[in-house]
């Protein structure tokens, strides 16, 4: 529209409508209001009509109060980005929901987006990699940070995403974490040798439960992930096909996954139902899991695999001996070992679920469940020889 324009600021947008006078061909400029307070279709109505002369919004030499306009918190800002933008991601935006919900809303929840500032962000971030007591005092191989470079980079590419969202549908006008840098990545690359696995092995009868003994041991023996594991119902396995099928609401892709059951895989399901055959889980704890206020009995917490072996080993003289190591180093073994044996790139994808993006995911359905049946019982067959059965 001719007489609408928009100037553009360092930290503001604000509509015009530009008044010509037909007999002095002086300009005037009429402010109609921030983009904060009109969208483009509203600024353009007003536009309208003070070309025909329907109202006077106040002059720039005679300004009009600023309106109070609700503020917009990060809260509301988290739920529009979760249902209008991140629910369309191939897992429903469970990953961003994460970093938000564990990160983002505790500290800006009930602030005002435009109020949130570059440098605040940065001490989010900062906190998302700072090591824990526990972790300041190891002596053997790299530190583990919490969350670490790699978990405060993901945090960083969602909030930013999250701001351009906002941005976009006109809710605020800068972006703080522009500026702020990703952080260097370290691939981790830990693999754990034949002898340490021999180690870890039999370290899993020290552990305190035969629950979580059965946990860490399916971990290796399958190479799935720890929330896959931990989150395992009886109604998801077919005994009859011998076959484990992950939905696509548990898996990191949102595409579901079906995994072979070796021998060993069920040797420990037989261990799991006698102790929690009339559960819904697998892995299921009487206990209160003690995760936040009024939990209860449910399924073990994929933490609780990680924690178990870090407390067995400031007692144990044999886990002592060795780098230290996570139940996700179990995972990068086997598809070391598979990789190895198979001589097969597709047969490690396949197993951990590494699917492709494009036209292959979308028409690819085939399932290839007697590629990984192969490669989990070359890999069952050499576990046996290094542990010794």
């Amino acid at each position: 529209m001719p007489s609408l324009a928009l100037r553009v600021g360092q930290t503001s947008k604000v509509y015009y409508f530009i008044k010509r006078n037909g007999h002095s061909g002086k300009v005037e400029y009429i402010k109609l209001g921030s983009s904060l307070e009109l969208t483009p279709h509203n600024a353009r109505d007003k536009a309208r009509a003070l070309a025909i002369g329907i109202s006077t919004p106040a002059r720039i030499s005679e300004p009009a109060p600023v309106p109070s306009v609700a503020i917009y918190t990060g809260r509301q800002l988290v739920d529009d980005y979760l249902r209008l933008h991140a629910s369309s991601k191939s897992d429903g935006g469970k990953g961003d929901r994460g970093h938000l919900q564990r990160d983002f809303l505790p500290r800006f929840a009930d602030r005002d987006i435009t109020s949130i500032t570059r440098r605040e962000l940065q001490e989010m971030l900062l906190s998302k990699q700072a090591p824990t007591p526990e972790e300041e005092q190891a002596t053997l191989g790299q530190k583990r940070r919490r969350g670490g470079q790699v978990a405060a980079n993901r945090l960083r590419a969602v909030v930013s995403k999250m701001f351009n969202f906002a941005i976009e549908h006109e809710r605020t006008e800068v972006n703080p974490c522009g500026g702020i840098r990703a952080k260097k990545e370290v691939s981790r690359s830990r693999v754990l040798t034949s002898e340490e696995i021999r180690s870890i092995w039999r370290a899993f009868d020290r552990l305190p439960t035969q629950t979580i003994r059965s946990a860490h041991r399916m971990l290796l023996i399958t190479a799935q992930r720890r929330s896959e594991v931990a989150g395992m119902e009886w109604q998801e396995i077919d005994l009859a096909k011998n076959l484990w099928t992950i939905p696509g609401s548990k898996t990191k892709n949102g595409v579901a996954q079906t995994v072979p059951l070796t021998e060993m895989a069920l040797a420990e399901l037989a261990k799991m139902r006698s102790i929690n055959g009339d559960r819904t889980h697998v892995f299921w704890s009487d206990k209160n899991r003690g995760l936040h206020a009024g939990a209860q009995p449910g399924p073990i917490h994929p933490d609780w695999i990680t924690n178990s072996i870090k407390v067995l080993r400031k007692t144990d003289s044999v886990l002592q001996q060795i780098e230290p190591f996570s139940p996700h180093d179990y995972r990068r073994t086997v598809a070391t070992n598979v990789g190895e044996l198979m001589e097969s790139r597709e047969a490690v994808k396949r197993l951990l679920n590494h699917v492709e993006s494009g036209a292959t995911k979308i028409y690819d359905r085939h399932t290839y469940d007697s590629l990984k049946r192969k490669a989990l019982s070359l890999w069952e067959s050499r576990l046996k020889e290094i542990i010794g059965r």
